[in-house]
């Protein structure tokens, strides 16, 4: 059975990369990579933001020039931070050199309307106003899981099953002797959407080795006859594991980070959910 590798943890003056393999960051919202590089700084941190990163439209330079940006980030930094998502990181799934890369729940929530983007975070000490729920898809109040974590945005995750690189059974067999929790959300996508993608997964085998499934809000669209919950419940519903809805994971905040390959325990006793993230190899 082979191990989980994790990265170091940082020191201070630890190299700080920022390159952008999708997407560079809008130019009216540089204040904001600003206020963020400043914080990193401030922590002791040596950040040095690539100019791809700079750069503002679809993608700021070709593949390649961007798998080879990404690749040097990787070479020369402790750590690796783009600024900004996208569209077609998948552009670089096959390009980089493998070699470049080896080595509680929160209380509250915001509801309302995000402000002007380029004035976050400024706004932080104001920004979660509702309580946060999680809940059970079968509506227990108490529910526990544990096994390796893996997952992500299911926009994203979702093209790459059945590849190498979405090889969630594969990475069971190596890894996970303990089982899986997979967590997934969607960023943007209506109920249709959502329940095609879980339904694609669960055909790729990503729930064959799970000890339970972990799904994070979403602001995405439903339709009249099927709501968000609706799609999870039709498509994973039937499978004989608890699935816990409205984590705090993925595009809304307050984001928990998730370490994909860490054991997890998982709790949810009535409202107020635990995830316990061990670092073991």
């Amino acid at each position: 059975m082979a191990s989980i590798t994790y990265p170091r943890a940082l020191r201070p003056g630890a190299r700080v990369e920022v390159p952008a393999p999708s997407m560079g960051v809008p130019a009216h919202l540089l204040p904001r990579l600003r206020a963020a590089v400043e914080a990193l700084t401030a922590g002791g941190l040596d950040v040095h933001v690539r100019p791809h990163a700079l750069v503002d439209g679809l993608t700021p330079a070709s593949a390649d020039a961007r798998a080879e940006d990404l690749h040097a980030a990787f070479e020369e930094a402790a750590v690796v931070l783009p600024p900004w998502g996208g569209e077609l990181a998948i552009e670089l799934v096959e390009l980089p050199p493998g070699s470049a890369f080896e080595q509680r729940s929160a209380p509250r929530r915001r509801s309302r309307p995000w402000g002007a983007w380029e004035d976050e975070p400024l706004d932080r000490d104001r920004a979660y106003d509702t309580p946060t729920r999680w809940r059970a898809l079968d509506g227990t109040d108490d529910v526990a899981m544990r096994g390796r974590l893996i997952g992500g945005c299911l926009e994203t995750v979702s093209l790459l099953a059945g590849t190498p690189y979405g090889d969630v059974p594969g990475f069971a067999r190596r890894y996970a002797p303990e089982g899986t929790i997979v967590y997934l959300e969607a960023a943007e996508s209506g109920s249709i959407a959502v329940l095609r993608m879980l339904t694609s997964l669960r055909l790729a085998g990503w729930f064959d080795d799970a000890n339970g499934i972990l799904i994070g809000r979403t602001e995405g669209a439903a339709v009249p006859e099927l709501s968000q919950e609706d799609a999870v419940r039709r498509a994973l519903g039937d499978l004989d594991l608890p699935v816990i809805l409205d984590v705090d994971t993925g595009h809304q905040p307050p984001q928990l980070p998730l370490v994909n390959g860490a054991l997890a325990e998982v709790r949810l006793d009535g409202a107020a959910g635990t995830i316990v993230q061990h670092l073991i190899p």
